[in-house]
């Protein structure tokens, strides 16, 4: 008898262990749970852990990583910067939110993301050219979208094609090529307007070969040499610079609008632009001699030569159609090709 009462306590065990066991594989983590997963990831040691959607924040996620065994994989999707951001994504998209990010928080989330490629981060100016330039060099096989800070007043996209300073003659030129070489971070610009400033070396031109429109009037430059080097250049303002040497303009096979009005051109020889196909020169009050002026008009009947006493934009240069249509590109900060009226 007690044989048969053993073995029917036994059976009863067993069937109790079995649902105890289904109940238990019936009932999943509730990952919504910090603490039930940090216990979870402490008694399991799991070689891989999905942690799925989790609006757990990062300090959060790095405590429950620094529970998994040495090797193990630790995948996320997290909710950040109003975005769920999926750790095994391409992209890391910060832009569809405005709250602070961190550079610590920013360097946590590339160092999780493996296969990460590009970064936008236009909508937080605390991640500047001091956060982001060093990120540039530690991962240089990921593309950074960022507001690039130019001065204190000036800060311009990585995706801008058209940018301004929007300076008169009476704004205090207070902007040097050492602001403007933060510009090689924009290197899709197609239009560039930095008149009325102090910029005397040009050597950062080399980063921006898009430029179509080129405006550095009113500066202290004398070498224009870095400009030859910018062969889709159509339209350029010279103006009011020390400019005597316009060698390397002859460079400029596309060039069409050439303003050089009060710069130092007495020794100039203008015959190294006869091979330019330009539609308008503008050369006033550049001390071009009679006998240049009359030669340089013999020899391009084709193109509009102003060498008249006026100021360097009198006599019609803001006409162009190519004048209102680069100013609202500047304003939007889109480049757009140019229209000419006939084409409207």
């Amino acid at each position: 008898m007690m044989k048969h009462i053993c073995r029917l306590m036994a059976l009863m065990l067993a069937i109790l262990s079995v649902f105890t066991c289904a109940s238990a594989e019936e009932k999943p983590l509730d990952k919504t749970k910090y603490n039930k997963v940090l216990a979870f990831i402490k008694e399991n040691q799991p070689m891989e852990f999905d942690m799925e959607q989790t609006k757990f924040s990062i300090k959060q996620l790095k405590k429950l990583m620094a529970e998994m065994p040495e090797d193990s994989t630790f995948n996320f999707t997290i909710w950040y910067c109003n975005s769920w951001i999926d750790n095994q994504s391409e992209v890391l998209d910060l832009d569809n939110g405005k709250a602070k990010v961190t550079k610590d928080d920013l360097k946590w989330l590339i160092d999780h993301m493996p296969n990460v490629k590009e970064v936008y981060t236009f909508n937080h100016r605390e991640l500047d050219n001091k956060v982001i330039v060093p990120m540039m060099e530690e991962y240089p096989e990921i593309k950074f979208n960022w507001l690039v800070t130019i001065s204190s007043k000036y800060r311009i996209r990585t995706d801008a094609t058209a940018f301004s300073t929007q300076k008169k003659v009476s704004d205090k030129p207070d902007l040097t090529e050492k602001h403007f070489e933060n510009l090689k971070y924009v290197p899709g610009l197609k239009a560039l307007d930095i008149g009325h400033n102090a910029v005397k070396d040009l050597s950062w031109l080399k980063y921006l070969p898009e430029l179509e429109v080129l405006i550095l009037a009113d500066n202290s430059i004398k070498d224009i040499t870095p400009i030859a080097q910018l062969e889709h250049l159509e339209y350029l303002e010279l103006f009011m610079n020390n400019i005597s040497d316009v060698t390397p303009l002859a460079e400029l096979k596309n060039l069409r609008d050439l303003n050089l009005c009060r710069t130092k051109l007495k020794e100039t020889d203008l015959s190294v632009l006869d091979g330019l196909e330009l539609e308008r020169f503008w050369c006033t009050q550049a001390n071009v001699s009679k006998e240049q002026q009359a030669r340089y008009i013999e020899a391009n009947p084709e193109t509009n030569a102003n060498f008249t006493i006026g100021s360097c934009t009198d006599n019609g240069w803001r006409d162009s159609y190519k004048y209102k249509q680069f100013r609202t590109m500047f304003k939007n900060r889109t480049w757009t090709d140019f229209v000419r009226p006939e084409e409207n």
